[in-house]
């Protein structure tokens, strides 16, 4: 999947892709696979390595997959079935935790994607953010609505942090974050260039103010 992704953001300066992505929430922490930043949405993208058919729908609490075991002088075969949680809702806490960290609960710009990679067989019609891996960039690709208005890049250090006119701060500097937070662990120290952030109460073109920078260092705080 990151290898699909990166055949979409190469030479393309409107994609930004992270992995194995790692973000607090209420109840401890979660990893996300894979989060795709972009003008038309930020998709946050799950990955299943599975086998043989795969049952079930958007609604439901558990989706069934099915496998055949071959006996070989009988030609005949068993089916072992298995359930697993509904990777729609497993994803939804993903996504939340993206939510939560952006101070948003917008519909309308993060995006839940769920990616079946390996041997496996849709054999119930799926939700369309539900794919095989060859759906993944089509579907992405379809969304050629720009919902970040007014989005650009200020770099921050080696990273970079997404700001728009209404939503700050953007999801890259959480990795960027963890990774500086083991040199900090060690009793070192980083130096960051925070200049091109806009200052506390700035008003912005789209309406309201700026978070300032403080609103950043909160994060390595947390």
């Amino acid at each position: 999947v990151s290898r699909k992704i990166g055949s979409l953001i190469t030479n393309n300066s409107d994609y930004h892709q992270f992995d194995n992505v790692i973000l607090k929430t209420l109840d401890g922490t979660t990893e996300i696979d894979h989060i795709l930043i972009s003008p038309f949405g930020i998709f946050v993208i799950e990955t299943k390595n599975f086998k043989g058919w795969i049952f079930g729908d958007a609604y439901q609490k558990k989706w069934t997959q099915s496998l055949k075991r071959s006996y070989k002088f009988y030609g005949l075969f068993n089916k072992y079935k298995f359930q697993f949680q509904n990777p729609i809702h497993q994803n939804y806490k993903h996504v939340k935790a993206v939510q939560n960290f952006l101070g948003t609960d917008s519909k309308s710009t993060i995006f839940n994607v769920v990616v079946f990679v390996g041997d496996s067989k849709f054999m119930t019609v799926m939700p369309e953010n539900v794919m095989e891996l060859h759906g993944l960039l089509p579907y992405i690709k379809s969304h050629t609505e720009r919902v970040l208005n007014g989005l650009g890049i200020v770099h921050f250090g080696e990273g970079a942090v997404y700001t728009s006119e209404n939503i700050v701060p953007w999801i890259p500097l959480i990795i960027y974050a963890i990774d500086e937070g083991a040199i900090f662990s060690s009793g070192s120290g980083i130096g960051q260039d925070i200049g091109a952030i806009r200052g506390e109460g700035e008003p912005l073109s789209g309406g309201g103010k700026a978070s300032g920078p403080l609103s950043f260092l909160k994060i390595y705080d947390d």
